[in-house]
This record gives structure tokens, C-alpha cells and sequence, in this order.
């Protein structure tokens, strides 16, 4: 439902001169064939178009994406030292 209103959803942030609020959207998580899209309300439409995205999917808007990012960057980091 949520994919099906992504458009009026942005358009609603657009309006209220929020355009550039990280947002992401991840189609299938958790399942191997999970896909997923980062980029602001401005261009999340058209980068979830490239990229082929769905129903199933979670739409997430806000700073909370940004955070994502670095805690998977950490992580990532964390788990080398591990191996190490």
C-alpha cells in the first residue's frame, strides 16, 4: 500500500520544503532477495524506478536513514577487527 502512495507521500514532504529528508526504501527485507533504494523525498521515486522496486516494501523517511548508513559502515568495521 505504502509503494502504491509514494508519490503523494512525497509530494506532501515537497510541500512542506522537506525535499531534501534522507528516505529509503526496502523492498523484501530480511529475504535473500531483498533490494533496497537511499536517497531524498526529491529523488526517491525515481531512484526506486532504476532500481526496480516493489510491494513488498518499507518506505523510511528521516534523519534515522542517515544514521543506517554509519551504523553499517561500523559494523562493518567491527567485524574485520573480529576476523582479525
Amino acid at each position: 500500500m505504502g509503494m502504491g502512495k509514494l508519490a503523494e507521500i512525497t509530494d506532501i514532504f515537497q510541500k512542506l520544503n522537506r525535499g531534501n529528508t534522507p528516505t529509503a526504501v526496502i523492498q523484501n527485507g530480511t529475504l535473500e532477495n531483498q533490494k533496497s533504494a537511499v536517497g531524498t523525498i526529491d529523488d526517491i521515486t525515481e531512484i526506486v524506478k532504476e532500481n526496480n522496486l516493489s510491494s513488498p516494501a518499507i518506505i523510511i523517511i528521516g534523519d534515522v536513514v542517515s544514521d543506517a548508513n554509519n551504523t553499517k559502515e561500523l559494523s562493518q568495521k567491527l567485524e574485520l577487527y573480529l576476523a582479525s
